[in-house]
Order: C-alpha cells, then structure tokens, then sequence
C-alpha cells in the first residue's frame, strides 16, 4: 500500500481496502484494481457520490449512475433539477430532507 497527500486530498493506493477501517469524518470514492489510470479516474468518479448518508462509494456499485458524471459540469448546471439542487445546497437541513427522500 502507498498513500500520499495531494492537492489537499490524501490519496491511497491499494490491493485492498476496508471502507470499516476509514475515519468517521473520511470521504472515500474506490476504483478497481484494473490499472492505475483506470482506478484513479473511477476512484475521483466516485468520491463525486460520497456524502454523509454514504461516506465511502465503490465505483463497481454506481452502476449506470456513474454515467451521470460523464455530463459535463455546464450542461447539468443549466438543467432546472440541477438548479434546484444546487439552491437547496446552501442549507444542510434541505439537504438531508432531500436525501431522505431519495433513499426512499
């Protein structure tokens, strides 16, 4: 295992990992072992999705949710859902009303 500190973020590199062993505060996004390359684009992927419900995302898991993050920033900022979204984001207590209502 490597693990390193970048750009603010620290960054593990492993054969295996046990999202259990993470801190309490920690957001993870986990890659497969394909290749480097491969598990670093799909890690950063789906750390996108990590939150408070679900701290530590495993690509694999995001299924076709993962295409969501193929979008570019621009276009899914400009869709009216989105907008709403991002005004709701501004109050944790929306959020987790949002969230809740989600995971329904």
């Amino acid at each position: 295992m490597k693990a390193a500190p970048l750009a603010g973020v620290g960054v593990i590199l492993a054969t295996a990992v046990d999202p259990a062993r993470f801190p309490v505060d920690a957001r993870a996004g986990i890659g497969s072992a394909q290749s480097t390359e491969r598990s670093w684009w799909q890690a950063r992927t789906a750390l996108r999705f990590a939150g408070p419900r679900e701290p530590v995302v495993r690509y694999a898991d995001l299924g076709s949710l993962a295409l969501l993050a193929e979008i570019p920033r621009d276009t899914a900022r400009a869709n009216p859902d989105v907008a709403a979204v991002i005004r709701l984001s501004g109050n944790p207590q929306d959020m987790e009303t949002l969230d809740a209502y989600c995971a329904l």
